[in-house]
């Protein structure tokens, strides 16, 4: 099963680090605890994110078509995301694909049997982004729990059996 993490936020409320430095810590660490002993790929940009290191406890890919960062101590690199769904569908073996970026999600929202988003704001606001690439006519939303600052969501694709979160 592939599950894409999101972090849905058009206003950028999680990336001004010194305004929302808790409300990035509460997001950041509800998604390091749902991805504890699970393979996890993110871009680049993310493992510069998490003070680049590896997350402990998990398997790390990260995404980078950059020669150095097939040097990143702890962490498999890979910069073909047909190989990367392919094996773990082969195996049948679940993949946390974490990330926000036009090409991780335009990517893996397509192959994604859930999506899992932590959202600073309502879905189908007006302004454009890369989440309006997503068909959420395909998923069915689920679980919602609303915390002081963000929203999560758990959607499933229509096709796929649900097996819990």
């Amino acid at each position: 099963m592939i599950y894409l993490v999101t972090v849905h936020d058009r206003q950028k409320r999680l990336s001004n680090i010194d305004s929302q430095k808790q409300l990035q810590t509460k997001v950041w660490k509800s998604i390091v605890d749902l991805t504890l002993h699970k393979t996890i790929l993110y871009p680049l940009e993310t493992y510069n994110a998490f003070n680049k290191k590896a997350l402990p406890n998990r398997v790390n890919i990260v995404f980078s078509r950059l020669r150095k960062a097939h040097k990143i101590p702890n962490v498999l690199v890979n910069n073909n995301f047909k190989d990367i769904v392919s094996e773990f569908a082969e195996k049948s073996e679940d993949i946390y694909v974490i990330g926000s970026t036009k090409e991780i999600v335009e990517r893996f929202s397509k192959d994604a049997d859930y999506i899992i988003d932590y959202s600073t704001e309502e879905l189908g606001h007006t302004n454009q982004s890369i989440f309006d690439t997503i068909n959420f006519a395909d998923y069915t939303l689920l679980k919602k729990t609303d915390y002081k600052d963000f929203t999560l969501r758990y959607f499933v694709r229509e096709k796929t059996n649900f097996i819990g979160y």
